[in-house]
């Protein structure tokens, strides 16, 4: 594999081990220390949306009316998180937020890192200690392999990491609890679904998981989701009164039937933009502005299902041919922690985080900041195949992904085509075909064997 070539000799894993540690704390410490200059200068970001929000609950004030703008558009849950943050003033809460999400990023690429290479590296003989698996040593994750995948994952998609430090947003705290659930499966069932559940009161695109825990039958994972769910959902009720607490929940989620074009009947939801929105870059959002253009409603939702069924044959049969079943057969409950299963449901989490992103109702440039799992994962698969066209091939994809969200550039000369490459969903269909290479390189992996010299799993 690349990964043990690479690493072959002591000098070239010094300069890599540099590099990367370069690359972490160097650039990602760059924009960090650029962002934080940004805050205590007074930018806002979307960051003030969550502030604003934060004070309130301190204020005994409406969230949803919080701000000039208005902008606080999810369950309570969040904003009372970060009520500590509204006793600071508005520049302090920002430099403090920038520094709590680049900790959140770097522990989310070493976690995911870690667990990528466990599961793409093949396993060594059991071991006689049983705490060796759940061993979280801090030199296992500074370990050179480790550093390497981690800060390829986040070179492949640095210009989001960017745009998410640089605007304050909550992304990076949703990709380290979906990253923290995907590990915890193994050893904290339940605490892995209770990192999803708290995921869903961020950022409701963590609602996707649930089905998938429940088809693939794993019951305590998906109870803990739908309980913490529903726990970080009522959980202000102690503090904003049950009624109140009611009202800001039907508001949220009228906020998203408006935003599908359904009419919330009390006219009182939380302020989301339209499904047809400019910005967003789903496959949605494109089919609802060309429902719009032809005055033909049907477009949304038979183009969306055509897309989306084209999609899953593809992978199905993609599985298949690698004699993977994507449903019954030999797949479900504790034998998806073991391989080949356990390497093909860390695809299936990527194929989840893209789908939630190209199927959404509304998905602009910066949410694609999520695809750093797919990055993270991707990265480990280049190192650690011995598949050199399948390999060739992953990167190929990810090029057309990083040309889709990079260009067209900004600038008023470019504004017209940028705009029709929105239209169109560009982006999207660009991340598609990336995880369709990922999935075929990753698949390809479970038919190679352990090299000689091949790097210790963490």
């Amino acid at each position: 594999m690349l990964l043990t070539s690479l690493l072959s000799k002591p000098t070239d894993a010094r300069n890599l081990r540099i590099a990367s540690l370069a690359v972490l704390f160097g650039a990602l410490g760059f924009f960090t220390i650029a962002s934080i200059s940004q805050f205590a200068r007074g930018r806002e970001g979307d960051f003030i949306h969550f502030y604003e929000a934060a004070r309130a609950v301190l204020n005994n004030q409406d969230l949803y009316e919080s701000g000039p703008a208005k902008g606080y558009i999810y369950p309570p849950l969040f904003a009372l998180v970060l009520t500590p943050l509204a006793l600071l003033s508005r520049e302090a809460a920002g430099v403090a937020w920038t520094i709590l999400n680049a900790a959140m990023l770097l522990a989310a690429l070493f976690l995911l890192a870690r667990e990528c290479l466990r599961r793409f590296t093949p396993s060594p003989a059991p071991s006689s200690s049983p705490s060796h698996a759940r061993t979280f040593a801090l030199s296992h994750f500074l370990s050179t392999p480790i550093l390497l995948i981690a800060a390829l994952g986040a070179l492949l998609n640095i210009d989001k990491v960017r745009a998410v430090l640089s605007l304050g947003q909550s992304d990076a705290l949703t990709l380290l609890l979906i990253v923290a659930a995907l590990v915890l499966q193994r050893t904290r069932p339940l605490l892995s679904g209770a990192c999803l559940g708290l995921a869903f009161n961020i950022k409701y695109q963590a609602i996707i998981f649930l089905p998938y825990l429940l088809l693939r039958r794993r019951f305590k994972e998906a109870a803990s989701m739908a309980t913490t769910a529903a726990l970080g959902l009522f959980i202000g009720a102690p503090i904003f009164g049950w009624d109140r607490n009611l009202n800001y929940l039907g508001r949220a989620f009228a906020g998203l039937l408006e935003m599908a074009g359904i009419r919330a009947e009390s006219g009182d939801a939380a302020n989301i933009h339209s499904i047809t929105w400019e910005r967003s870059v789903s496959i949605v959002s494109a089919s609802a502005r060309l429902a719009e253009r032809f005055q033909q409603q049907l477009i949304t939702p038979a183009g969306v299902l055509l897309i989306a069924t084209l999609a899953l044959a593809l992978g199905w049969w993609m599985l298949s041919r690698h004699s993977i079943a994507l449903f019954f057969k030999d797949r479900g409950g504790d034998r998806e922690l073991s391989q080949p299963n356990a390497r093909v449901a860390l695809l299936e989490w990527t194929g989840l985080l893209v789908a939630v992103l190209v199927f959404s109702p509304q998905t602009t440039n910066r949410h694609m900041f999520l695809l750093t799992f797919a990055t993270v994962v991707a990265a480990a698969i280049i190192l650690t195949t011995t598949h050199t066209r399948s390999r060739w091939l992953l990167i190929a994809g990810l090029v057309i992904m990083w040309l889709g969200l990079t260009l067209p550039p900004g600038g008023e000369k470019f504004r017209e085509a940028l705009t029709n490459w929105r239209a169109i969903a560009g982006p999207s269909w660009c991340v598609l075909i990336m995880y369709f290479t990922l999935l075929w390189s990753g698949l390809k992996t479970l038919h190679q064997t352990r090299p000689s010299g091949s790097v210790p799993r963490p």
